[in-house]
C-alpha cells in the first residue's frame, strides 16, 4: 500500500510539471496568429513606404528637370520648352518621358541630358526617362514653357505669352496622385 500510495504521487507531480513545462497546442497556435498578423501589417507598411518613395523619387526627377529648364533660359535668356510627355502616350518612344527643347515654341532644339539621366535617342530628339522600373506615371502631356522678357524669365503660355503656371501630376497604383507645379516665376511647389 505504501508503494502505491508512492508511485501515485510520484504519477501526480509528473503530470503536474508535464502541464507546467509545455504549452497547449491552441497556445501555440494563437502565438502564431499574432505573429503571422504583425508580420503581415509590417510588410504592407514597408509596401506603402517604398511606393510613397516612389512617388516622391518621380516628383524629385520633374523638379529638377523644370529647374534644369529654368536654369537654361535664365543663365542663356533663350526659350526653352520642357514637354512632359503621358504615360499613354501613343508614340512609345515618348512615354512617361520628358524633353527639353531650347529656341522658339514649335521651332526648338533637343537639347541632350545631363550625364546620368537615362534617355532615349531618336533622331535629334533626346527623350529622357522619368524613372526605370516601377514607376509614377505621367498622367497627361504637359508644356512648361519659359521664356525671357527684358530682365525676367517666367513661366508662360506660348500661344498668348501670358504667365501662367503648370502642374505635372504623377500617379501610382495604390497611391494618391502628386502635383509638381510650378509658377509663373519659374519656382517649383511640391
Amino acid at each position: 500500500m505504501k508503494g502505491l500510495k508512492l508511485f501515485a504521487r510520484h504519477t501526480m507531480s509528473l503530470r503536474s510539471r508535464e502541464g507546467q513545462r509545455g504549452f497547449t497546442m491552441v497556445e501555440l497556435l494563437m502565438v502564431v496568429a499574432v505573429l503571422g498578423i504583425l508580420v503581415g501589417a509590417g510588410a504592407l507598411e514597408l509596401a506603402q513606404s517604398r511606393s510613397n518613395s516612389f512617388m516622391d523619387n518621380g516628383a524629385l526627377e520633374v523638379k529638377k528637370a523644370i529647374s534644369e529648364a529654368y536654369s537654361i533660359a535664365l543663365n542663356e535668356r533663350v526659350p526653352v520648352t520642357l514637354n512632359f510627355y503621358a504615360f499613354n502616350n501613343t508614340d512609345n518612344n515618348k512615354k512617361n518621358c520628358y524633353e527639353i527643347l531650347r529656341g522658339a515654341y514649335g521651332s526648338g532644339t533637343s537639347m541632350k541630358p545631363p550625364i546620368g539621366v537615362s534617355f532615349t535617342q531618336v533622331g535629334s530628339n533626346y527623350y529622357c526617362k522619368l524613372l526605370e522600373g516601377a514607376q509614377p506615371k505621367v498622367s497627361a502631356d504637359v508644356v512648361v514653357y519659359f521664356n525671357t522678357r527684358g530682365s525676367d524669365t517666367r513661366c508662360e503660355d506660348p500661344s498668348t505669352g501670358t504667365a501662367v503656371s503648370r502642374t505635372v501630376t504623377l500617379t501610382f497604383p495604390g497611391l494618391s496622385d502628386k502635383n509638381v507645379t510650378v509658377n509663373s516665376e519659374g519656382q517649383v511647389n511640391p
